[in-house]
């Protein structure tokens, strides 16, 4: 099945922004608790807390591979999402960044750094800021197979 793709533009962060960011700090909570439970399962010892932190993105986020270009006018995003079998991708466009957020089905993590016989569904997270400001409403977003594309003009500097 093809994902579907919803597009949000936003010009700033409105209450929809805001309802994002809480949706990304509760992805940093999960994040957060699960690297305490390896710490915990380490025996509390110091000295893996990133190992621990790292382990605990890879269960619980999807992070796709994503390649960013820069003309004159306009900025160019690719994101792979080859096993992204998720019924909805949600991309959201601010003029300093485009977020991407989904799920995953347990059998597309091994793409994406997933240890082996870690199972369930995981958030498929993509946030990147671009190096200039874009203006929104000339982004154009389409999926080709399994790459995502945005296209947008970049708003020209006084």
């Amino acid at each position: 099945m093809v994902p579907a793709i919803s597009v949000l533009k936003l010009r700033e962060f409105d209450d929809q922004g805001l309802r994002l960011q809480q949706e990304i700090e509760m992805v940093h909570d999960r994040i957060s608790k699960k690297a305490y439970d390896f710490y915990q399962t380490r025996g509390a010892a110091d000295g893996s807390s990133v190992d621990d932190w790292l382990r605990a993105e890879r269960e619980v986020c999807c992070v796709p591979p994503a390649e960013l270009r820069e003309t004159d006018r306009a900025v160019h995003v690719l994101i792979g999402l080859s096993g992204v079998t998720d019924e909805m991708i949600e991309v959201t466009l601010l003029p300093e960044m485009i977020i991407l957020r989904g799920l995953t089905e347990p059998e597309s993590d091994a793409r994406y750094g997933a240890d082996s016989g870690e199972s369930g569904r995981k958030v498929l997270f993509r946030r990147i800021v671009f190096p200039s400001r874009i203006h929104d409403e000339s982004a154009v977003v389409r999926l080709d197979a399994d790459l995502l594309r945005v296209s947008a003009a970049k708003v020209e500097r006084p």
